[in-house]
Order: C-alpha cells, then structure tokens, then sequence
C-alpha cells in the first residue's frame, strides 16, 4: 500500500489542478497540501514527475502556434503557473528543453516548406518565453547552443523579431492624443520585451510619422470642406 501512495498523491494533484478554474490562481500551498494529505513529500519522484508534466502541458498549451505571434502575457502566467506548483528553476527548465526536443522533432519531421517555417518560428518563442520567464539564470539553464547546435545570432534573432513584435502591439494602441503617461507605459513595455533602444526608438519614430500624417491628412480634409462650404 505505501509504494502506491505516491502515484496516488500524483493522480489527486492532477485531477485537483485540471480541475482549476484558472491554472495561474494555483498556490503552491494548495500543492503542498495535496502531498500532506497522501503523507508523501513534493520531492517524491512520482509527484515531481507530475508536476513537471503539468508545468509542461501548460507551457506547450501557453505558446501560440507557429503563425501566430506572442500576446504579451505568456511570460507573466507561465512564471505564475511556475510559482504555484512550487517547481524550481531546474526542473522547470528542464521541461522547457523537453518542449524545445518536441518542435526540434516536428520540425526535422515535417517535409512541407511552409510548416517548417511554423515550426521555427514557434521555436523562436520557445526561445524568447524561455529566456523572459528565467532571467539571467537562462544562460547556464537553457543550453540551447548544446542540445539544438543553434548560434548566439540565432539566438539574438529570436529574441529581437519576438520583441520587435509585442512592441509593435503596444504601439498600436497609440492614437493622435499622445501625452506623458502613454509614453512611460511605452517605455515600460519595451524594457519587460527586452527591445533594445536602438531599434524601439526607430520603430518609434516610424509610428510618431504615421500619426503626423494622419493629423496633416485629417486637416487638409477639414480645409478642403471648409472651403467646399464658403
């Protein structure tokens, strides 16, 4: 009976999560008492096997597929995500090379050029979630150079074009009425995307010259009415 106790424990933890109404709420106190309850520890192999099964289902499940681009969010819950199930740095991280093996595979799978590119962009923000969701800790956490034979400018690439990408999203909600405030959220926003400032301030100045068009544009047309009227 107690040899079974610890997959038991790892089923309840399973069915007490699937059941969340929402996963990023989960506290690690709740899992700490699912394993009190079965009397068993969270570093039992069966129930850190589970939770790491979890943290990986979630992550897969987080990431958008190849043709679509990050929202901005998926940092933010799957490091909440992280934090509740308690799972440390190392074997989370762990699951994202597992993830980063399963595009790897699909991708060397795959015989249809447009699917390639779907897989190598969703590893690209395999790539860029990754290094967010760790911080500084990535570099000795996720060997992507070692298991996947990628470069530093691979790397660098996917870390700018993911960016670049949620920038220009917070961009867009900028209209005509720009003010103090609008700018520190940008900014705020290009600093949480690691966008450097280089490239943000080029984007931004690209999207300021659209607004002062749009602003010429929509008073030549008042003019034009104006003077249609007289």
């Amino acid at each position: 009976v107690n040899s079974v106790v610890p997959e038991v424990a790892a089923v309840g933890l399973h069915n007490y999560v699937a059941g969340h109404d929402d996963p990023t709420k989960l506290e690690a106190s709740e899992v700490e008492a699912i394993a009190n309850k079965y009397g068993v520890s969270t570093q039992d192999a069966a129930f850190k096997t589970e939770l790491c099964d979890l943290y990986g289902s979630f992550l897969y499940s987080v990431l958008p597929p190849g043709d679509e681009d990050l929202k901005g969010d998926e940092v933010e819950v799957i490091a909440k995500f992280k934090r509740g199930l308690g799972l440390d740095d190392v074997d989370a991280a762990n699951m994202h090379m597992e993830i980063g093996r399963r595009l790897y595979r699909e991708r060397l799978e795959t015989r249809d050029r447009d699917a390639d590119i779907e897989q190598r962009r969703a590893f690209q923000k395999l790539i860029y979630v990754s290094n967010l969701v760790f911080g500084d800790a990535s570099a000795f956490l996720l060997p992507w150079k070692r298991l996947f034979g990628i470069t530093d400018s691979q790397i660098d690439i996917a870390m700018r074009d993911n960016a670049k990408n949620l920038y220009a999203i917070q961009l867009k909600s900028i209209g005509r009425g720009l003010d103090i405030g609008t700018l520190i959220e940008v900014r705020r926003a290009q600093l949480a995307c690691k966008l450097s400032d280089e490239i943000a301030a080029d984007m931004f100045r690209e999207h300021a010259k659209k607004l002062i068009q749009e602003n010429i544009s929509s008073a030549l047309d008042i003019l034009k009415s104006r003077n249609k009227a007289t």
